[in-house]
């Protein structure tokens, strides 16, 4: 059976838990959720217990239905994929302080 929202793209660059569980919902309503992280692994959810397996079950359950991928938008390299990536995405969701994206960006 067809998801609601199949033929959506989102670059999912959300932390602590509402966003990424926002986009966890879009990816369980079909829409292809693609999760950027930083490479030292600096999301705070990792950090949280319960665990299973040495894994948050926050961060497990947060991420379920997403593709993953890791960016250090600090990086001119990383930077320039992160801008092939959005000419293909519908969404990308973030929540850092306000003005972080565009020091990256």
């Amino acid at each position: 059976m067809p998801q609601p929202i199949e033929d959506i793209r989102i670059l999912d660059l959300s932390r602590i838990y509402a966003a990424p569980a926002g986009s966890m919902i879009l990816g369980d309503l079909g829409a292809e959720v693609i999760r950027i992280e930083h490479p030292d692994g600096s999301d705070s959810m990792r950090d949280w217990g319960p665990y299973m397996n040495g894994q948050s079950t926050y961060y497990l359950c947060a991420n379920r239905n997403k593709k993953s991928i890791l960016l250090n938008l600090k990086d001119e390299k990383d930077v320039h994929i992160f801008l092939e990536l959005i000419k293909d995405a519908d969404v990308v969701l973030e929540n850092f302080k306000a003005g972080d994206m565009e020091k990256w960006v």
